[in-house]
This record gives structure tokens, sequence and C-alpha cells, in this order.
């Protein structure tokens, strides 16, 4: 059993429900990071984001959002908050890793696949001109074999080189490009509100 708190107007307001799915780490889709998260079978009407959850002890479960799930209320727990409040007090926002690429999955030639241990890569569709992507000397049409020797097969393999505490921080790139493997040093830039 769960409370809602919340204070859109003048009063505050409490609604009661349940926790309907429990979930470990998550990743948006912009690269942000919740440590864990649960979602509540409440329904949060316009104004009500930001509410503290509490269980049925009085005991803080985190702040409830809408904004990752449309009408699907998500709490977000205390040790993300912490984490958030802790970028924003030392950097005056949240940091965000950045590339400046974009890529596709894309299945190996037989003889890379079977000498680097793997059946796809990433090719690069895009690289952003002025990018750390691009300043590194990343081309359109290389393929991503690995990064920092982790391979990589979807474009979420990337988001954990992007994470916060990756800002500054040099990647190697181990690429594809015209039939031969070759390493590229990458140096994480920090996100300025566009694509990753």
């Amino acid at each position: 059993m769960l409370l809602h708190l919340s204070r859109p107007g003048r009063t505050v307001r409490a609604r009661f429900g349940i926790a309907s799915a429990i979930a470990g780490p998550w990743r948006t889709r912009s690269g942000g990071r919740l440590d864990s998260y649960f979602e509540a079978d409440i329904a949060l009407e316009r104004g009500f984001s930001g509410g503290l959850f509490v269980d049925v002890a009085g005991q803080g479960l985190g702040l409830g959002t809408a904004g990752f799930v449309r009408g699907t209320p998500l709490v977000v727990p205390p040790a993300t908050l912490r984490r958030v409040a802790e970028q924003v007090l030392a950097h005056g926002g949240v940091r965000r890793g950045f590339l400046g690429l974009g890529s596709y999955p894309v299945a190996l030639p037989s003889a890379i696949a079977e000498a680097e241990g793997q059946r796809s890569g990433l090719m690069l569709v895009s690289v952003q001109d002025g990018a750390p992507a691009a300043t590194a000397g990343l081309l359109i049409g290389d393929v991503v074999l690995k990064v920092d020797g982790q391979p990589t097969s979807g474009p979420a393999d990337l988001l954990p080189f992007v994470d916060e505490d990756r800002v500054g921080a040099t990647l190697s790139f181990r690429v594809l490009r015209a039939g031969a493997t070759r390493d590229v040093r990458v140096t994480v830039g920090q996100r300025d509100g566009q694509a990753a």
C-alpha cells in the first residue's frame, strides 16, 4: 500500500494505491539513469508530479513523476534523487556525456565476426560536426565493434559510456573501416541538450 502526497494548490492532497511494478536500473532514451524505480497504480493529475510517495509506516519511498512514461507514474528513489542533487550542487545541473554520433546495428562479415568474437556492431550513420566523435576522427560508415573492450551490438550499449562520471574521460573505440580494424581514442564531451 502506498500513499501519494502532493500540494498542487493551497492544500495537501493524498491518494492511496499500490506498487504495480518494481524494477532495477533503467535508462531513458536521452541517457538519464534511474538506480531503481517502481510504478504506482495512482493516476497523477496535472500538477501532481513531484509529490512524495510513502509506505504504510510513513517511510519516504521517493518522488513521483509522470514525465518518463505517459499515463504511468514512476517513483524515483532516494538514491537517484541524492545523486541528482549532488550533481546540481557540484555543477549547477546534471551532467551527461556526449559523443555526437548516431548508429545502427549491422551484421559483421564472418571473418571479422570470428576474429572479434561477436556477430554484430554499430555502423555510424551520423557524426556531428565539431562533436567529440568527429574531433577524434570517427567517420560515417565506420562500424564500432567495441568501446573500452565492451562489445557493441545496439545503440543502448553506448549509454553507459555517456554517464555523468564519464564526462572528460577518454574511451577506446575499436572500429572497422574499409575492411580493417583500428583503435580510435574519443574524449567524452558534455551534453548541451542535443542528441547523443
